[in-house]
């Protein structure tokens, strides 16, 4: 049992302590930029933290195989920490995972299963979901990490915040994009206590069912969900957004176009999201994005190179 933690201390130096970039001083916009670190994403935090302690309550062991439902970054990071593990892991995806994080998983696993049939949604999280639960129940030592109900998901980012107040002296919005719902309930449960009058903006893409109960089909992955989520009722969420796909790209596209930044759809809704706060705001705030992961593995999903001028400026 010590030899897993041992390994998987090993990796702690590489997993955290991002940089947070001023992005336009003119209107004090913030990034926190989590693609720098092991696995290129901020679900490595999560991840870490996961397998921790089901390593430390003895829930995974040297022969358990772990498997969970991924649309590509929390895989990835569990598919990282796995191979330095010597544990075999099984990503269960499907069809609206980017081909580049497809192609990592590969790398990264012996065996990944597609789930290709739709759920009642038109999506196919329930689907996913389904599958990972009658595994567990055939195969006995195995372990599913779900993040979309271990509170260890949601506490890891306890250290996120433990950054940020080191790195800002004031923020009046952080936006954050949902999915499992961990990250903006882990920052949002204890980020007031350093910063008073912060408010936390969710940001959610049409045809998820954590804001709204109208579905329909998405193609973005990380971003929304097919079910509620567990975590957002434990969370101190301010206000929400609900932007089209067609939004949330010409975010990614604006970012790359004026910045040379390149961001994934989380990434993309949530500056988004802050332009239209800032349009609509006669008063200067200090904005934080949080930015879970690069656009490197979305570039057949996102056109950067094309893109539409829009009214929210921020020069």
């Amino acid at each position: 049992m010590n030899n897993l933690l041992d390994k998987l201390y090993t990796l702690k130096k590489l997993i955290g302590n991002t940089p947070l970039y001023n992005l336009c001083t003119e209107k004090s916009i913030f990034i926190k930029a989590e693609y720098y670190q092991l696995g290129g994403s901020i679900k490595m935090r999560s991840a870490f933290r996961v397998i921790e302690e089901a390593i430390l309550d003895g829930s995974i062991n040297e022969e358990t195989v772990v498997i969970e439902s991924t649309s590509g970054n929390f895989g990835i990071a569990l598919a990282l920490i796995c191979k330095k593990l010597d544990l075999k892991f099984i990503p269960v995806i499907d069809p609206c995972i980017s081909l580049y994080k497809k192609k990592k998983l590969e790398l990264l696993c012996s065996h990944i299963v597609q789930i290709t049939q739709k759920d009642e949604t038109g999506n196919y999280l329930l689907n996913r979901i389904k599958f990972i639960k009658n595994y567990l129940e055939e195969n006995k030592n195995s372990f599913q990490p779900n993040q979309y109900k271990n509170k260890n998901c949601y506490l890891a980012y306890n250290t996120m915040i433990d950054e940020i107040k080191d790195q800002m002296d004031q923020i009046d919005y952080i936006f954050i994009s949902v999915s499992s719902g961990a990250t903006i309930t882990g920052i949002s449960q204890h980020i007031k206590k350093y910063f008073t009058g912060t408010k936390i903006i969710a940001v959610d893409i049409e045809g998820s069912l954590i804001f709204s109960n109208i579905t329909k089909e998405r193609r973005l992955p990380g971003i929304g969900a097919s079910k509620t989520s567990d975590f957002i009722a434990l969370a101190d969420i301010d206000d929400h957004v609900i932007l089209t796909e067609e939004q949330i790209i010409s975010g990614c596209q604006k970012l790359f176009h004026d910045y040379g930044i390149m961001v994934g759809a989380s990434g993309g809704a949530a500056f988004y999201a802050a332009l239209q706060n800032i349009e609509k705001s006669e008063k200067k705030h200090n904005c934080l994005i949080i930015m879970p992961d690069s656009g490197d593995d979305y570039l057949e999903l996102i056109d950067y190179k094309c893109f539409q001028k829009t009214s929210y400026e921020i020069h």
